[in-house]
């Protein structure tokens, strides 16, 4: 990036908006003017696609979780989203791979990887990210 203005003031730069989030280790991705984020929130992995000037919701995506991390210390999710082709793929803790729709967040497919390839639960859960 070129033009960064560095000296902010002593509260640090000025906010633009902000958005509250569930659980999860996923990190925010931003891309074509959206951000997504991949949380848990209660017993739902849910993906939410903002608008990255306003931070307004366009859309949300959740699917039902049973997964539990056998420490106690934070149930997921913990892969970041990769966006491709007009899809957003998304790994929950649990195993389960989908794509929502880039534009409406609407559900394409998904498979249950821990089932699929008969995985037993790890300590943390499934992680991946590209």
């Amino acid at each position: 990036e070129t033009g960064l203005r560095w000296n902010w003031p002593a509260s640090g730069p000025p906010r633009a908006w902000q958005y509250a989030v569930g659980s999860g280790w996923s990190g925010p991705v931003v891309a074509a003017g959206r951000v997504l984020i991949f949380h848990r929130i209660e017993d739902e992995d849910t993906l939410d696609g903002l608008d990255a000037t306003t931070g307004k919701r366009l859309w949300r995506w959740a699917r039902p979780t049973e997964y539990r991390d056998q420490f106690g210390f934070d149930n997921g999710p913990r892969a970041t989203p990769t966006v491709v082709g007009g899809r957003v793929i998304v790994l929950g803790a649990d195993g389960h791979l989908d794509a929502v729709d880039w534009a409406t967040g609407r559900h394409q497919w998904g498979r249950d990887l821990h089932a699929d390839y008969h995985v037993p639960q790890g300590f943390f859960g499934a992680a991946g990210s590209r």
